[in-house]
């Protein structure tokens, strides 16, 4: 009777896999056998446990047929070696901020990948940050009554309201203009006390004495 061809053809006994990768195998006789017979450890092990998914990407890749590349590929190839894309992966997937991709050009990202996709590597997709659309601005309403001395300052009618903000801006207004007047004020009382004393400042901040008429000009004749 022929065998089933549908039924899995086992290549080793069922109790050596057992002895190498079974619930009570001994790890020192897997070790040895991978050290002594690597090749042999792997078919045993995917025989015994099924294929790894290491397995599956090998012969996934091993099936393709090699791309035709063209200049641009070519060209990409030339600017990033096959150890230059597995370098920028290997930041991409540990955060290192050196050989960061966002760190290239656009044009550079872009030659980047056609050479990572010729050797096989595809890089990662970046999901560009959701960008948060801007508050809406809520225009304040005049709630705040203006205080008398403000109202009569800047001529608002009895009863008149401003915003919060405005009132705010109405204030510092009101405290410019009280200190230039202040300051006008004082220039004025220093100017009258130097004329009783016969002095006046010149514009360099000095004094001179105011002269005098002489004695009998400006008299009635």
């Amino acid at each position: 009777m022929s065998a089933d061809p549908l039924e899995k053809q086992e290549k080793y006994p069922r109790e050596v896999l057992e002895k190498y990768f079974g619930p009570h195998a001994n790890g020192k006789d897997a070790q040895e056998l991978f050290q002594k017979f690597p090749d042999e450890y792997h078919s045993m092990r995917r025989e015994y446990l099924g294929p790894t998914k290491s397995d599956d990407l090998k012969e996934l890749l091993a099936s393709k047929q090699p791309p035709e590349l063209t200049g641009e590929d070519l060209a990409a190839r030339a600017k990033f070696s096959l150890a230059d894309v597995k370098r920028f992966l290997v930041a991409e997937s540990t955060g290192r901020k050196a050989d960061n991709i966002m760190a290239l050009s656009a044009e550079d990202r872009e030659t980047l990948r056609r050479a990572a996709l010729t050797y096989g590597l595809p890089l990662p997709q970046r999901t560009p940050p959701a960008t948060q659309p801007p508050a809406p601005v809520i225009p304040e309403k005049p709630t705040e009554p203006i205080p008398e001395k403000y109202r009569v300052k800047f001529n608002y009618p009895v009863g008149a309201k401003a915003t919060p903000s405005g009132l705010l801006k109405m204030a510092e207004a009101f405290a410019r203009i009280e200190a230039a007047e202040a300051a006008a004020a004082k220039e004025a009382a220093d100017q009258e006390m130097l004329a009783k004393a016969g002095l006046r400042r010149t514009p360099d901040g000095k004094f001179e004495r105011i002269a005098q008429p002489a004695e009998g000009d400006g008299g009635t004749k």
